[in-house]
């Protein structure tokens, strides 16, 4: 099963340079940007003048690329649970 880059804590970060976000996966297994005072949104913030703007144009690339990876990846493996569930698996 791919992981798509998620860390064994959870999440991946997201370095805007002098700001950080972690992508976490919910319920659903939809992709979440945790920001540093912990509250969650569907989305990277746009980037400020103090970002490094390199750094947080290729963070965004990375955020895009892994929305399509996570949302596929639980496409996949979702209806492969499903009839291992429905076909009585146990693991």
């Amino acid at each position: 099963v791919p992981d798509c880059g998620l860390r064994d804590e959870g999440g991946v970060i997201f370095d805007f340079g002098p700001r950080q976000f972690t992508m976490v996966l919910d319920e659903a297994l939809k992709p979440k940007i945790r920001f540093p005072d912990g509250s969650l949104k569907t989305d990277l913030p746009k980037p400020i003048k103090s970002d490094d703007a390199a750094i947080a144009e290729a963070a965004v690339a990375r955020w895009k690329l892994l929305k399509k990876m996570v949302a596929e990846t639980a496409k996949v493996q979702g209806a492969r649970l499903e009839v291992a569930m429905a076909g009585d698996r146990r693991w």
